[in-house]
């Protein structure tokens, strides 16, 4: 995609009776040390966000139904105990 290419820095010719700040055939700056390009950040926020959403699912998967097993267990002694008492 060409949107997401990056643009070369275009090294400006040094005008007349300047002297060049750069030695020729000198490496330019290190690709570690570039700000991170718009596809690497808009890349890395789509990760957190997915992360963020499965997260978020498998705790409320998780804790619904560890609720839900609960209350049932509630129910259930709860229905025992009551048919206990006609029996008496």
């Amino acid at each position: 995609m060409k949107w997401f290419r990056r643009k070369e820095p275009q090294e400006s010719a040094p005008e007349r009776g300047e002297a060049s700040q750069t030695v020729e055939g000198e490496r330019g700056i290190a690709s570690v040390n570039r700000p991170a390009s718009l596809q690497t950040r808009l890349s890395n926020v789509l990760a957190f966000g997915l992360m963020s959403v499965l997260a978020v699912g498998f705790m409320g998967w998780y804790y619904g139904h560890a609720i839900a097993i609960r209350k049932n267990a509630q129910n259930t002694a709860h229905a025992a105990s009551s048919t206990r008492r006609r029996e008496i």
